[in-house]
């Protein structure tokens, strides 16, 4: 959408020679990075030049070559010649010179982007030039809209909750409201921009997901409401702990309306996902085909079953994820219920690290890891704790042999887990079942 605004111009031939060594017989190289003088937008590849010069009379190889930018400016590599570069495979005979093709693209950028490629034999940088990006500052007040006349009056106010500003690039700066609720965000890139409170206290909802135009100001005040599940809780239970595959499981649902008005046509939204190996088939739920209705202060049980999925043991798990809504009241705030029952299966190692989000990037950043993090393993089906783990001196974690399942690792002492940090899974296969966890935390608040 901004490609049409933010052009880059390119020209770049910076020679950096490394000092003589020392030792004659040390390797060394004189790096020349340089790409075409002319305007890509962003997005764009641009043809980037790597030329190494072994001015010496050995061979030098295995010299793995990183690249980096400065703050604010974004790119990825890629082209024939980088992996062999970044994973030090290449070499340059004595006296010859090489030269490397790579394209890099920018994805976010203002004014001067240097990319400097780096590696123990020589350094060079290729700068590109970017306009400045125009920015602005957005502001307002986070609430709690109590009476509900859409403006923030007195003793409404939310403090201390976490504001992400999301701009066009999809780069996200955090801050936090004051005691009066406001919040304010500035140097942010000016077009279309996301607001998006967090960590909301008390049950607080906010109906997100619109966008908004930034120039140089934007006043934006934005409105919390309490959620249906204040007035409509929905609970939820398997007939047993475990299942095997193929079996009918038997589940239990009991909606109560605890409000002074009446719901009518409640009913559920499974497996928002969609096709969920590990997720029951609710297509026969006949207690529900036409919804339920509730009068004030009504309380009615239903009972279900679907069959246990053929791949549930690989998750170690059968599970029903529910929303409930009233006719077509499907907001944010609405009741749900999250329900497991465990299908035996294998077992494999957890591993990951904790790490606090200061700057509300959601990306681990250096000094954000923590050490010394105490936490518990806890069974989502019996509420167990089946292992104990600390973080090391790097933040990471290691728990061997958990058996698949789904679980929640929850810290101890001055810490506690984000929201969006509620459940682990632990399966065969890859993707979110393989692979290190990053696990966001944040201070747990002092005991009263």
């Amino acid at each position: 959408m901004l490609r049409n605004v933010l052009r880059m111009a390119v020209a770049a031939a910076l020679v950096l020679t490394v000092a003589p060594a020392a030792h004659a017989a040390e390797p060394r190289l004189d790096l020349t990075a340089s790409a075409p003088a002319k305007t890509y937008d962003l997005g764009w590849y641009v043809p980037i030049t790597l030329t190494a010069r072994n001015p010496g009379t050995t061979a030098v190889s295995g010299f793995p070559v990183t690249a980096s930018s400065t703050a604010g400016c974004r790119f990825a590599l890629d082209g024939d010649d980088w992996p062999g570069l970044r994973d030090g495979s290449v070499s340059v005979e004595a006296g010859a010179t090489r030269d490397f093709s790579l394209r890099a693209v920018f994805s976010r950028g203002s004014g001067d982007c240097p990319i400097t490629f780096s590696s123990a034999v020589g350094t060079a940088t290729a700068t590109v030039k970017l306009p400045v990006i125009p920015v602005g500052t957005v502001q307002g007040v986070l609430f709690g809209d109590r009476n509900g006349n859409g403006a923030p009056d007195s003793g409404e106010a939310l403090a201390g909750v976490r504001v992400a500003v999301i701009d066009a690039y999809h780069d996200r700066r955090a801050v936090r409201t004051d005691a009066e609720g406001r919040y304010r965000a500035e140097g942010v890139p000016q077009g279309h921009i996301e607001v998006a409170p967090e960590e909301l206290p008390d049950g607080w909802v906010i109906d997100g997901g619109d966008d908004h135009r930034l120039g140089d100001n934007l006043t934006l005040d934005l409105p919390a409401r309490r959620p249906l599940s204040d007035k409509l809780v929905v609970t939820g239970k398997f007939g047993k702990d475990t299942y095997q595959p193929g079996e009918t499981a038997e589940l239990t649902f009991t909606l109560s309306n605890r409000s002074d008005e009446p719901f009518s046509r409640i009913g559920p939204i499974c497996d928002r996902i969609g096709q969920s190996p590990d997720h029951v088939d609710t297509s026969k739920w006949d207690a529900f085909k036409y919804g339920v209705d509730l009068a004030p202060g009504e309380t009615k049980t239903f009972t279900v079953t679907s069959t246990v999925p053929a791949k549930s043991p690989q998750y170690g798990v059968v599970r029903a994820s529910c929303d409930f809504t009233p006719g077509n009241y499907d907001r944010v705030g609405n009741p749900h219920a999250d329900l497991y029952a465990h299908v035996p299966g294998g077992k494999r190692d957890l591993s990951g690290l904790f790490f606090h989000n200061e700057n509300g990037n959601w990306e681990v950043d250096p000094g954000e890891a923590k050490a010394g993090v105490r936490a518990d393993l806890v069974d989502k089906v019996t509420g167990e704790t089946i292992a104990v783990t600390q973080t090391n001196a790097e933040g990471r974690f290691l728990i061997a042999d958990v058996p698949f399942g789904s679980y929640t690792l929850r810290p101890s002492g001055p810490w506690r887990l984000s929201r969006s940090q509620s459940t682990l899974t632990v399966c065969g296969g890859d993707g979110p079942c393989g692979g290190e966890r990053s696990i966001e935390i944040e201070p747990a608040p002092p005991l009263r």
